[in-house]
């Protein structure tokens, strides 16, 4: 992670390289960060914190190499420094990999700040009269002395409907998340900063190119985004649930490591709606006898999550986040973490291939919008008040339940409704007087469009949104407190440009989703993992919340701070709570989010 802060009394910097100190001492401040030593240029007018890895470094030390100065180390850092004294602000579109950097030019009085494309290391920051200060996550930020602790009430409503504030917002008022793919360019002679877009996801124009070569082209891009994240000095391992995803990345881990053994962690639970353990033998089994036996199946069962597991890794995340899935993806870490430094996942697939059921949902959605509006939205909200029961996301009634409030949604909301977590009726009962008469987070769901399949817009914004704000932050979470570095290769430049370049009927074709990644590696995967439907990584929380966590939950649920400083309504929360207990309706996402709510609060409080 790097920390720092930038003001006229504590530049220029050059001293430090000299003495060895670190990037903290001369930059003033964030008590308690771990942020890397700087690396500094030969005349000391340059000096840069990295965090993070390049994939394509051995290139580009290939494009310098007649630059007539030779490498003094294999840091990454000097690298950087390299690229920018030959391309200037632009030498970042250069750069491939998951990294952030802080980079100060004493000479021109300015500091870049620099993120890369997915956003998978995140930088926040803040402006304080003539100071810019910035970290790598919340906590660490909170620290300074200047820190704007106000909470911003529009972000807490969005985080309940959610489960995440959108980037680049925090729940601090001006307080910010630098964005992927985005520089900070800070002028210390005028104090002012701006943010601009280095490289941005295009779904239009498309390819005009046939499946077969299609196919073959995105086995090729993703067996060398794989091989790319292979380079560096570790010891790896790699996710294997039972789905198509990580059984892809595993399948061409084995072809492309001859003569390793990888080890290959599964987590289960005893719940068979959750469990995954069984498809994950199977895909490793297959994969074992294309490879001539790489893989080592290590799995692990969570008998029984703890509540404290709950408020532990949900009172750290610095803001409001609840998504269940970190309890196994911080699990699943801290297990491979006992073994290697490294391992890869398959996340990004179904965002970028269409692996979701909702973008089904939503072809659905505008079929049905032919029908007189008022018509539509009175049958189906009909069906929603009483002939479908709440039995959870997971069961059948439950899905039918969110397609149908979907279908009877205005349509330039539909897609939001889809995943809104806080309904207007919940909204009525719930929300206290500090978010009454805010507005949902529904608009934001059209920002990114360029795409005209409603299939490939969908995509668009969850890759803009909720893998920006949900997907990967949860992994890194996961990965940082485990002290793993996970690397997800379908979040690669070009296969995410690729992907998205792709006419939308190769990825959701039919009743098939992810149709040209299954089909390109059909022979990768086994035949159950090939035909079968997706689960998803979850928790059953919503047991949980009835059984084990019950006694506990209370405590936290009700505590105080949410009521008294109008947050939420007692009663609101009082209804839910039993409608839950009793059975009558699944409220574990809202109730989740009330928990990790006041969670925060509790943290906030504290000033950490």
């Amino acid at each position: 992670m790097i920390a720092g802060v930038i003001h006229p009394e504590n530049v220029p910097f050059a001293p430090f390289a000299a003495s060895g100190s670190s990037w903290q001492d001369h930059t003033a401040f964030l008590t308690g960060s771990s942020g890397n030593a700087p690396v500094a240029n030969e005349d000391g007018s340059l000096h840069l914190v990295f965090y993070g890895m390049i994939c394509n470094t051995a290139a580009l030390r290939d494009e310098l190499g007649n630059t007539g100065h030779p490498f003094r180390s294999n840091d990454p850092g000097e690298l950087l420094l390299r690229l920018y004294e030959e391309k200037g602000d632009s030498f970042v579109r250069k750069l491939d990999g998951a990294f952030t950097f802080a980079l100060w030019d004493a000479r021109r009085e300015k500091l870049l700040l620099g993120r890369d494309r997915a956003g998978l290391k995140p930088l926040y920051y803040f402006q304080h009269k003539s100071s810019l200060v910035f970290a790598g996550d919340l906590p660490t930020l909170r620290k300074h002395p200047d820190f704007p602790a106000e909470i911003r009430c529009q972000a807490v409503a969005d985080f309940l409907s959610l489960q995440y504030v959108p980037t680049p917002g925090t729940v601090y008022r001006n307080v910010f998340k630098l964005p992927p793919a985005s520089i900070l360019r800070f002028d210390l002679a005028n104090g002012i900063y701006v943010v601009k877009k280095y490289w941005e996801l295009k779904f239009l124009p498309k390819q005009k190119i046939s499946f077969t070569d299609a196919k073959m082209e995105l086995r090729r891009r993703v067996t060398h985004a794989v091989q790319k994240r292979l380079e560096a000095d570790a010891s790896y391992g790699v996710f294997l649930s039972g789905g198509v995803d990580s059984g892809i990345i595993a399948a061409v881990m084995a072809q492309l490591l001859p003569g390793e053994q990888i080890p290959a962690f599964t987590i289960g639970f005893e719940d068979a709606a959750y469990d995954e353990r069984s498809l994950a033998r199977s895909s490793g089994e297959f994969i074992n006898k294309l490879s001539g036996g790489k893989l080592i199946l290590q799995e692990k069962t969570l008998h029984a999550i703890p509540f404290r597991d709950f408020c532990k890794w949900f009172k750290n995340t610095g803001e409001p986040y609840c998504d269940t899935s970190l309890l196994p993806a911080g699990a699943l870490c801290a297990f491979a973490r006992e073994q290697v430094t490294a391992a890869l996942c398959g996340d990004a697939a179904d965002e970028l291939f269409g692996g979701y059921e909702r973008y089904q949902a939503m072809k659905l959605a505008q079929l049905c919008n032919i029908l007189p509006e008022t018509f539509r939205k009175c049958f189906f909200r009909k069906l929603l008040q009483g002939h479908l029961a709440d039995a959870g996301e997971r069961t059948f009634s439950g899905r039918l339940r969110r397609l149908c409030r979907t279908l009877g949604e205005d349509a330039s909301r539909q897609y939001f409704s889809i995943l809104d977590r806080c309904p207007a009726e919940i909204r009525q009962v719930l929300f206290g007087d500090r978010l009454k008469g805010l507005t949902d987070p529904a608009s934001v769901f059209g920002l990114h469009w360029n795409a005209r399949n409603i299939a490939d817009r969908c995509m668009e914004t969850d890759f803009h949104l909720y893998l920006a704000s949900d997907a990967i932050p949860k992994m890194h979470y996961a990965a940082t407190a485990a002290g793993l570095d996970v690397r997800s290769p379908f979040l690669d430049r070009e296969v995410v440009e690729f992907a998205a370049s792709l006419p939308a009927s190769f990825k959701v074709h039919g009743r098939e989703r992810k149709y040209i990644l299954r089909e390109a590696f059909a022979d990768c995967l086994a035949p159950e993992i090939f035909r079968g439907r997706k689960k998803g990584f979850g928790v059953p929380v919503g047991n949980l919340l009835r059984t084990i966590w019950q006694k506990d939950v209370p405590g936290i649920l009700f505590a105080e701070p949410l009521f008294r400083e109008g947050w939420v309504n007692r009663n609101g929360v009082e209804k839910l709570w039993q409608e839950h207990l009793d059975g009558k309706r699944d409220h574990t996402y809202i109730l989740c989010s009330i928990l990790a709510l006041s969670l925060f609060l509790e943290s906030d409080r504290k000033g950490s």
